[in-house]
């Protein structure tokens, strides 16, 4: 079983990987899918490749801000007794 530390900690770093994969998923989307649009065809420009090595960094940096966030409320939701928390 989990302590409630881990439990909290978990939630963040989870809340922090979605939030990162939908701004992927976003960015990903109007870079092959808007970008290509807005470019006339009859000029000779082409739409920069997508940057795969700033999606994991900010995956990296999304994932690191959460747990050192989440650090000290973890830390205190573990020494707080189950009977208080559930009588609160």
């Amino acid at each position: 079983m989990l302590a409630e530390g881990d439990a909290v900690l978990g939630i963040a770093v989870l809340t922090s990987v979605l939030v990162a994969a939908t701004a992927i998923a976003t960015a990903l989307a109007v870079a092959y899918l808007l970008i290509p649009r807005l470019i006339p065809v009859t000029t000779g420009i082409a739409a920069p490749p997508f940057a795969w090595d700033a999606c994991g960094v900010g995956l990296a940096a999304a994932v690191l801000t959460s747990a050192l966030g989440s650090a000290f409320p973890a830390w205190r939701a573990s020494r707080l007794p189950v009977a208080h928390a559930l009588r609160d």
